[in-house]
C-alpha cells in the first residue's frame, strides 16, 4: 500500500458512527470452543463507513450489549471481512499503572470464543498496540483457545503464559490478567468472569503474578480518561472530530474532560473543555487554521485532584 492510500484510508477513520443500536447477544450463543491455527500478525489499518453508508452488516459485526460501554462509541467496520474490536493496553499516569482501550481491526466472524480468541492474541507483544505511548506484556502464543458459555469464559493459555516476561516492567505484566479480562468481555459483550487454564486444568499464576479463578472485571484499574478517536497518526484536514471515554476514579467522577491540541515543541495551540455523558464525551476542534505539521492531543480529567487530573491520554495526529 501506497503512503497515499494509506493516508486516505487512515483519514476515514474520523467519519466513523457511533449511532448503531446494539443488542444482547448472549441469549444466542450456544457453549462453542475456538481453537484454530495461528493467523497472520500482520494488522491492517480500519477502514471506516460514511455516515451515509452504514448497512446490516456493519450492524451485525458490531452489535454487543446495550448497556456495556467496551463498544458502545466503536467504529463502524469497512464491510462483513473485519469488525473494530476492543482490546486493552497497558500505560503509566499518575496514578499508576492503568488499561487503555484501543480499537483494532479484527476477523468479523459470529462465532464469539472465534472473536475473543482474535482480540487476545492481538494484545501479544508481536501484534500488540498502535499507539507507542501503551504496552503489553503477553509473549506470543500466550492464547491459544477461548470457551464461552451463558455465564463464563474460559481462555486457554500457552506456557510462554505463566512465568514472568523479560524486558517487561512488573507493573505492566501485574495488570495483565485485568488487561485479557477487559478484553474478553469486550469481544463477548458482557462483563464475565474469566478462567484461566493451561493444558485444560486452572492455572495459578499468569505472567509470574498470582491470579484468584474466576477473574472479574475490575473497572478500578481502567484509565480515568480514554480517547476512542481518533486513531494514532490520523491525517486530518481542517476539523478535528475527537471521541472517549471517563471512568470513576478514586470514588470521583469527572463531569468536563479538558483538552489541548500541542504542536511539536509543546506549546498549547488549541484548549477548551467538554462535558461528560453517561461515561462519554466527544468534541470537534477547527485546527484548519494551525500550520501543517504533526500536533499532539491531550485529554484528562477536569478535576480538582491534581494527581488524577495528571493522568493523561495523548493522540498523534498529522494536519495536512
Amino acid at each position: 500500500m501506497s503512503p497515499d492510500e494509506d493516508a486516505q484510508l487512515r483519514a476515514l477513520f474520523s467519519d466513523a458512527v457511533a449511532d448503531v443500536d446494539p443488542h444482547d447477544r448472549l441469549g444466542e450463543i450456544r457453549r462453542r470452543t475456538s481453537q484454530r491455527p495461528r493467523r497472520s500478525r500482520r494488522r491492517p489499518l480500519l477502514v471506516v463507513l460514511g455516515a451515509g453508508t452504514a448497512t446490516a452488516a456493519v450492524v451485525a459485526v458490531t452489535a454487543l450489549a446495550a448497556d456495556f460501554r467496551d463498544d458502545r462509541d466503536a467504529p463502524a467496520a469497512s464491510g462483513p471481512t473485519e469488525y473494530p474490536g476492543a482490546v486493552y493496553f497497558v500505560s503509566e499516569t499518575t496514578v499508576g499503572p492503568r488499561l487503555f482501550r484501543e480499537f483494532q481491526p479484527l476477523p468479523a466472524t459470529d462465532d464469539i470464543a472465534v472473536r475473543t480468541l482474535d482480540a487476545l492474541q492481538q494484545m501479544e507483544v508481536d501484534a500488540g498496540p498502535v499507539d507507542n505511548d501503551y504496552d503489553t506484556g503477553w509473549p506470543d502464543g500466550s492464547f491459544t483457545a477461548v470457551s464461552v458459555d451463558q455465564t463464563s469464559i474460559t481462555v486457554q493459555v500457552g506456557a510462554v503464559a505463566l512465568n514472568a516476561p523479560a524486558d517487561v516492567p512488573a507493573d505492566t505484566a501485574a495488570l495483565g490478567v485485568q488487561q485479557a479480562v477487559h478484553t474478553a468481555d469486550a469481544a463477548v459483550g458482557q462483563p464475565l468472569p474469566v478462567t484461566f487454564e493451561h493444558a485444560g486444568a486452572p492455572v495459578t499464576e499468569l505472567l509470574g503474578t498470582t491470579v484468584e479463578q474466576p477473574a472479574l472485571r475490575n473497572t478500578r484499574v481502567e484509565a480515568p480518561v480514554n480517547i476512542n478517536d481518533p486513531v494514532e497518526g490520523l491525517e486530518v484536514g481542517g476539523v478535528l472530530a475527537v471521541r472517549g471515554q471517563v471512568t470513576p476514579v478514586s470514588a470521583e467522577r469527572a463531569d468536563t474532560v479538558a483538552w489541548e491540541v500541542r504542536d511539536a515543541t509543546g506549546a498549547t495551540q488549541l484548549s477548551g473543555r467538554t462535558p461528560v455523558t453517561d461515561f462519554a464525551w466527544q468534541v470537534t476542534v477547527g485546527v484548519g487554521d494551525l500550520a501543517r505539521g504533526r500536533y499532539n492531543l491531550l485529554a484528562w480529567p477536569d478535576v480538582p485532584d491534581e494527581a488524577v487530573s495528571g493522568a493523561i491520554d495523548t493522540r498523534s495526529f498529522v494536519l495536512r
